[in-house]
């Protein structure tokens, strides 16, 4: 085995900060600011934007309503 590309070091030492930035937050659960830091990074963990996931719901609610 040979060592780490520097890629891949740089996004498991991002994925660790981020977890333990996780753990900090949990403290602060409660503070709307605090709440919606958890959301964000909880969802692009998943591979998803909140702040997409609300445009395209809003923008699915006025399909096919030409008058906007």
């Amino acid at each position: 085995m040979g060592s780490i590309p520097w890629p891949a070091a740089g996004s498991i030492l991002s994925g660790i900060s981020t977890l333990l930035l996780l753990w900090y937050l949990r403290e602060h659960r409660g503070i709307p600011s605090a709440n919606w830091l958890l959301l964000t990074l909880v969802a692009q963990a998943c591979g998803v934007s909140p702040t997409a996931a609300a445009c395209s719901c809003s923008t699915r609610r006025f399909a096919g309503h030409s008058k906007l």
